[in-house]
């Protein structure tokens, strides 16, 4: 499963090199996304939002997955460990010499929690007063059964009232100090622009 992403990235490393590549996605990608995706050549398999409703939607989506592509090699971009290592080996030293180590914070939208999880560490290994923030949506923009598909952002995962089975294998919880939710401007003006409404 991608929001798009990570799967561009590797769509354009499949036709880069030769190697098919097969794509599942919410219905809610962006036709933007999806365009590009399908411009690299990737499969597209379009997966109903609502069905992350469940759960245990991500554990039966990777079933799924590894049933229907039994000699394909699964990324796993939420479990995979090599996600959240990236983002230490990189970003976080990115950030910490481009700043002569005078960050104080970091804030960033959630997905596979990738990003936090690994600069994050990244970040706090070499300043415990590094103050981490998660930009989660609010609940009244997530989709439920009353309104399955209300403005969002996709990709954008929620945190607080999460069941430990939904959340990536990758979190690193332990780095977050606040969680800010925030909720599509309901007024005029381009949509996914959003307005800060509680913090925890």
């Amino acid at each position: 499963m991608t929001s798009g992403n990570t799967g561009i990235a590797l769509a354009a490393i499949g036709a880069a090199r030769g190697y098919p590549v097969k794509i599942y996605a919410s219905d809610n990608i962006s036709p933007d996304k999806f365009r590009l995706l399908k411009h690299y050549g990737a499969e597209m398999v379009k997966v109903e939002d609502a069905f992350f409703l469940d759960p245990q939607a991500l554990e039966k989506i990777a079933a799924r997955i590894r049933a229907e592509n039994p000699d394909a090699f699964f990324t796993d971009q939420p479990g995979n460990p090599s996600n959240p290592q990236a983002h230490y080996r990189t970003n976080g030293p990115e950030i910490w010499q481009d700043t002569g180590g005078t960050v104080e914070a970091f804030v960033a939208g959630v997905g596979t929690r990738g990003t936090i999880s690994g600069m994050g560490r990244y970040l706090k290994e070499r300043n415990p007063a590094v103050h981490l923030g998660i930009a989660e949506p609010a609940l009244d923009s997530l989709p439920n059964e009353e309104r399955p598909n209300p403005l969002e952002i996709d990709g954008v995962h929620h945190v607080t009232e999460a069941l430990p089975e939904q959340l990536p294998g990758n979190f690193a919880r332990e780095v977050v100090d606040k969680i800010i939710a925030l909720d599509p401007l309901q007024t005029a003006g381009p949509p996914g622009i959003w307005r800060r409404r509680r913090a925890f």
